[in-house]
């Protein structure tokens, strides 16, 4: 017979046995694991629509193809914002890309492209990736200035949305050096090569290289590759009304601090003048978490008159390993003093071994919660973090920000408007 002590120490560990479980499911899964259960739409068919803002990364710029000026276009679209609908055992999601250009300061179409696409999944959890799948095309125009609009429609549920921004594609002119384009791209941890689009990405990103390509003016030329670092806040918001407000509020610093750059990586080459367009690589290698700020000049070598001038500069910000996930138990615990008292948090945050860590990370929801229960939040908590991560992070990650803090207290609002 099993005592009153036994029972109730049988019944502890059952409940941490469930908490470890979800815990994984933060550690590893982010939004990405979620009910199996596949929600309805509105026409009664079974799909995924969550609603929601639309997201996808863009980048366009200015190319030659075979002797033909236009753009380039790269667009990446992530699973977690298109609506699958059930196709006997798979799920299918039709959605139509699009890029136009405009004459700029002029109400003329001048190209006009739509790419149909569909994309087909065989589990649900694949309809909640956040990795975005990318698409590139090539729109031929001449040399001038445009008004550029790429988006996509989802067929599902008549949303869409779009992107606009002015592009200038300049003309080749002998002995002028015109830059076309300086394009990233990264190796993650899976293997794959991605473009890097978006201004910030995780730290366990490898072989970061940069691609430079440019109009060559009939002569030799210099190219200039800089990346700097600078200092930035990494602060955590804190909820209005708490004691700290008044020293550790993310509103009360001053974010980047760009009069103190350290430069981490200067290189330079000569190209010489054998075709129109000439491409380069500069190899960047792994980069640290930080806020760093890469530019391209370029000049004219042995003139003694001109100066390199700055042609190309992109911030970005690279975030913690896993991004937009977060990876380690580390990374978990301060997430939480957000929804913590003072004496939680104080404990959450003491330190320890990962098992320490872990154990008080269980005591705190199985104190407010049933096991079952806290399951269920903790997954609703650990999706309104990654989600977070994704809308909201600039040069940190977006559940430092205040609106991810208020994001992820609040949830998301019922309505808003975007400018």
């Amino acid at each position: 017979m099993i005592s009153v002590p036994q029972r109730s120490r049988l019944k502890t560990q059952a409940a941490y046995s469930v908490i470890g479980v979800v815990l994984g499911d933060f550690l590893l899964c982010g939004t990405g694991c979620r009910s199996a259960r596949l929600p309805v739409l509105m026409d009664g068919g079974e799909g995924t629509d969550r609603g929601g803002r639309l997201r996808f990364e863009v980048q366009v710029s200015a190319a030659w193809h075979a002797d033909t000026s236009g753009i380039d276009v790269t667009v990446g679209v992530a699973n977690d914002v298109l609506v699958f609908v059930r196709n006997g055992e798979k799920s299918d999601a039709e959605f139509d890309m699009f890029v136009r250009a405009g004459a700029s300061k002029e109400d003329r179409i001048l190209a006009d492209t739509v790419l149909p696409r569909v994309r087909t999944v065989a589990a649900y959890e694949a309809t909640q990736d956040w990795v975005p799948e990318y698409c590139k095309f090539f729109l031929a125009l001449p040399s001038g200035e445009y008004e550029i609009t790429v988006g996509f429609r989802d067929l599902a549920s008549k949303r869409s949305a779009s992107w606009i921004r002015t592009l200038l594609l300049p003309a080749a002119e002998r002995g002028k050096a015109r830059l076309l384009s300086v394009t990233m791209t990264a190796a993650t941890p899976g293997g794959s090569r991605l473009p890097l689009l978006l201004p910030h990405f995780p730290a366990d990103y490898d072989s970061v290289e940069a691609s430079v390509t440019l109009l060559l003016p009939g002569e030799p030329i210099d190219i200039w590759f800089t990346v700097v670092r600078y200092p930035s806040d990494t602060s955590i918001a804190t909820p209005i009304g708490a004691p700290a407000l008044r020293q550790n509020s993310s509103l009360a610093h001053r974010g980047v601090d760009y009069g103190q750059p350290d430069t981490v990586l200067f290189s330079k080459k000569t190209l010489t003048p054998g075709t129109r367009v000439a491409q380069t690589l500069f190899g960047i290698g792994k980069i640290p978490k930080g806020v760093y700020r890469i530019s391209t000049s370029f000049g004219l070598p042995l003139s003694g008159v001109v100066e390199p001038v700055d042609v190309f500069r992109r911030d970005i910000a690279v975030l913690s390993p896993g991004f937009p996930r977060l990876s380690s138990l580390e990374e978990i615990i301060p997430t939480h003093s957000y929804i913590a008292s003072d004496e939680e948090r104080d404990s959450l945050l003491a330190g320890g071994s990962p098992v320490a860590l872990r154990r008080r990370f269980e005591e705190f929801w199985l104190a407010h919660f049933s096991p079952q229960e806290a399951k269920e939040k903790i997954k609703l908590y650990s999706q309104r973090v990654t989600e977070s991560n994704i809308v909201f992070s600039t040069y940190k990650e977006g559940w430092r920000t205040d609106r991810g803090m208020v994001f992820i207290v609040l949830g998301p609002p019922l309505r808003g408007t975007e400018g």
